[in-house]
């Protein structure tokens, strides 16, 4: 609950200063590209996935990045499915992953036994990453089959 309260009052506190209008602003001098952007914030969601927990990290970087989404032209519905895909990959990735630390204690396993295990579907995990990132129909197919072309 702390590390909730802490992010969201430091989402807020972001907002309000003009970071995110900055960042805008930023990516638009620079002239940074859509798949610049999206490897980047790919890059960033794992680095913070090694330190902060899901929640926390989904209510501190979200308010930062989502107005940078409509000038580059990303599909929110794209971006979020890639945030959550990112967020999954923290929950089976040294040293937070929670899933390594449930997964020791069900299985009576040393955690270094279970860090072995997992890298394979680590290595999995990051290549579905890169296809759903940069294929964005395969993220975007039914939601326009439900709700029309442009979601």
């Amino acid at each position: 609950m702390i590390i909730i309260a802490t992010a969201l009052a430091f989402g807020q506190w972001m907002t309000s200063s003009g970071v995110p209008a900055s960042l805008v602003q930023f990516t638009l001098d620079h002239h940074l590209r859509t798949w610049e952007f999206l490897l980047a914030i790919n890059v960033l969601l794992l680095i913070l996935g090694c330190f902060l927990e899901v929640a926390g990290t989904l209510l501190l970087v979200m308010p930062i990045l989502a107005p940078v989404l409509l000038p580059l032209g990303i599909n929110p519905v794209h971006f979020a499915i890639v945030f959550t895909h990112n967020l999954e990959i923290a929950l089976v990735h040294p040293p937070v992953g929670l899933n390594l630390y449930v997964l020791s204690t069900v299985s009576d396993a040393p955690i270094m036994e279970v860090i072995k295990g997992i890298i394979p579907f680590i290595l999995l995990l990051l290549l579905v990453l890169g296809i759903i990132t940069y294929v964005p129909i395969l993220s975007l197919w039914l939601p326009d089959l439900v709700y029309g072309t442009h979601s």
